[in-house]
């Protein structure tokens, strides 16, 4: 092979790998640390619920239940297809009525790039993290509105994050519900279809 022959080869092979990494023929540094993430697993978020002894208002503002040991008893767990729960004064999840948390964990796969904001409607305290991020901080005995608090996270499409959802009701009526919004789009309840656990 001539020395031309040469050049021209290694052109023709640098040329054909540029194209397989845009095309994500090969996987870049970026490409495989997306790939490392968790996989999408069962449909719907697992979440367990605790009973806790009679707490005041006052009380429940500080409790932290991420922690653990502190007075409360596993009641039950199940799967979520969604976060969208209106009990009134019923039994949650059928745990006792009143001084109740949740623990949601699992995964949230979107299907397009951008910036998505999340809504929380709640009565009463609500902590929604992604990815170990802390999206919405809204831990306190309050009744439900119409959105209660926000936050906003950039995610990227077809990946899995890891997503935790705390939530605790004091007293009186029960609602829970998770929303987003993408691009300025009316909000609506995160679907079923985003929901995953393992």
């Amino acid at each position: 092979m001539t020395w031309s022959s040469k050049i021209q080869s290694t052109i023709v092979i640098k040329s054909a790998l540029a194209v397989a990494i845009v095309f994500g023929m090969i996987g870049t540094s970026s490409t495989a640390s997306a790939m490392s993430r968790p996989r999408i697993g069962e449909p719907g978020l697992s979440y367990v619920t605790y009973n806790y002894p009679d707490l005041d208002s006052a009380t429940w503002d500080g409790v932290k239940p991420w922690l653990r040991g502190d007075g409360r008893t596993n009641c039950g767990s199940g799967v979520a297809a969604q976060v969208d729960y209106s009990w009134g004064e019923g039994s949650v999840l059928g745990c006792q009525e009143d001084d109740v948390a949740l623990e949601f964990t699992g995964l949230i796969t979107v299907p397009r790039t951008g910036v998505y904001t999340f809504f929380n409607r709640s009565d009463d305290g609500f902590i929604l993290k992604i990815n170990r991020r802390t999206v919405i901080h809204n831990w306190k005995s309050q009744g439900p509105a119409n959105f209660n608090d926000s936050g906003r996270v950039s995610l990227i499409a077809n990946v899995p994050y890891r997503i935790k959802i705390w939530y605790f009701e004091d007293g009186g009526g029960a609602d829970l519900s998770l929303s987003y919004s993408y691009r300025r789009s009316s909000p609506q309840i995160v679907p079923s279809e985003w929901l995953s656990h393992r």
